[in-house]
């Protein structure tokens, strides 16, 4: 895996899309390191916006056991992953890492494919929406929330 494009979906406690970002990595070693990538863009992007509680939820089972591990990581993400489970710790009051379905993911991984198109490092940002693109697939795919 050479590059790669990264979508990242953030709501708000009701279920509502709040913003939207995408971009281009170069560099990616596998798809760890892919899923990686997009969960240390979702967690500054809400580090950034104010963001005190925050669940991320990855189509991942590998990425969220490691994030949930209290051990110490020896991939070769190691540093990156440390660094993200310190960041999780310090900079929110609550936090939760969750695993979904692939499909259930599928306004991300569709963010990423726009990602895919900006240059390399470059990311948008839709706040309070989302791509027109994408505005189908993120009202079919609202997670429960607690009324």
């Amino acid at each position: 895996m050479e590059h790669l494009g990264w979508g990242i979906i953030v709501r708000d406690h009701r279920g509502e899309v709040i913003a939207a970002k995408a971009g281009r990595t170069d560099h990616v070693s596998d798809a760890f390191h892919a899923e990686l990538i997009a969960a240390v863009q979702a967690v500054s992007l809400a580090e950034q916006m104010g963001v005190i509680h925050i669940d991320i939820e990855m189509d991942s089972q590998l990425l969220m056991l490691a994030l949930n591990r209290r051990e110490a990581d020896t991939s070769p993400q190691a540093v990156t992953l440390d660094d993200l489970k310190y960041q999780l710790r310090t900079t929110f009051s609550r936090y939760n890492v969750l695993a979904c379905k692939h499909e259930c993911n599928y306004p991300a991984h569709e963010l990423a494919n726009l990602g895919f198109s900006c240059a390399v490092s470059g990311a948008m940002l839709w706040e309070f929406e989302c791509p027109e693109a994408i505005a189908g697939y993120v009202s079919g795919d609202m997670p429960l929330v607690d009324q």
